[in-house]
């Protein structure tokens, strides 16, 4: 038997396309917010359970998702190791890999750390030498190129003339690890940015914006820091990503893992960190052009 450990909803995908894989049957699931939401969509009759209940079931494995917000995949960690169990890690980002197995300055790692491209196993390997990390096949990023493909040719023309922008929300507050940093860079500061350079990538164009999960009830906030620099935007109520990346022209965002499908739908993609923020865009290895260094 195996336990799938997730909060967050990017890691939650990851570990679907894992059990997909591997076809695996005996397995249950310890999740909470986003991810939970996400698994109630993908497996009928989810039975969720508490880590208190997973004593009554002959567990083998303990297989995580992980955050750097939520502390949730650490719990997990230490009760594998607490109970002798064998425990995974699956990672499913480029940053932070230390914060991420990080709780009360104290580093909890599993066993065994799990990536799906060189380049993660590369950081990886450099923030954890020692340590056992597999490399696996990306069935993720293969499954977003299949629904790019089927997207493609699904979509209708547009007979819109103005250049179609979609702005990726992101929880950069969140993400950013100190106050004075936070000063400089915010959704806010972004926003303004990116309202006063847009002029170097399009002259007639509407702007739409898609949430991020993390952020929905930033809406009225996202709204005003937009009217705050005379734009008007609408927001975005496509469910699905894929679908919403293809109805637009430009794709525009900080560092969100949605860029990735954007930048693979050969869309044109620009990541819009301010150029007064002294901060390495973790999408950098994909070649994502920046909007700081359009003249």
């Amino acid at each position: 038997m195996i336990c799938f450990i997730s909060h967050d909803r990017g890691g939650s995908e990851y570990l679907y396309e894992y059990i997909k894989r591997y076809r695996i049957k005996k397995k249950i699931f310890c999740l909470k917010g986003p991810a939970y939401k996400f698994f109630k969509t993908k497996i009928k009759n989810l039975k969720n359970f508490s880590f208190n209940s997973l004593k009554k079931h002959k567990i083998k494995k303990i297989i995580t998702s992980t955050s750097f917000i939520n502390f949730y995949h650490i719990e997990g960690i230490k009760l594998a190791k607490k109970e002798k169990i064998q425990s995974y890690s699956i990672l499913d980002d480029w940053n932070d890999y230390k914060k991420r197995f990080t709780f009360k300055k104290k580093l909890f790692l599993p066993d065994y750390i799990i990536v799906y491209n060189k380049y993660a196993y590369n950081l990886a390997k450099s923030d954890f030498p020692n340590h056992k990390i597999i490399l696996l096949e990306d069935l993720f990023l293969k499954n977003i190129l299949k629904k790019i493909n089927i997207g493609k040719r699904k979509k209708k023309l547009s007979k819109n003339k103005n250049t179609k922008i979609l702005y990726l929300s992101d929880p950069i507050e969140l993400n950013t690890p100190s106050k004075s940093k936070m000063k400089l860079y915010n959704e806010k500061n972004v926003i303004s940015y990116m309202c006063k350079n847009i002029y170097k990538i399009a002259k007639n164009y509407t702007i739409r914006v898609r949430m991020h999960p993390k952020c929905i009830k930033d809406k009225l906030k996202i709204k005003k820091y937009f009217r705050m620099n005379n734009f008007k935007i609408s927001f975005s109520n496509n469910k699905n990503l894929i679908s919403d990346i293809l109805e637009h022209d430009i794709i525009l965002g900080c560092e969100t893992q949605a860029l990735i499908p954007a930048y693979y739908s050969k869309k044109r993609v620009f990541s819009v960190i301010p150029n007064y923020v002294k901060k390495e865009n973790k999408l950098k290895h994909l070649k994502i052009k920046e909007l700081r260094n359009i003249k």
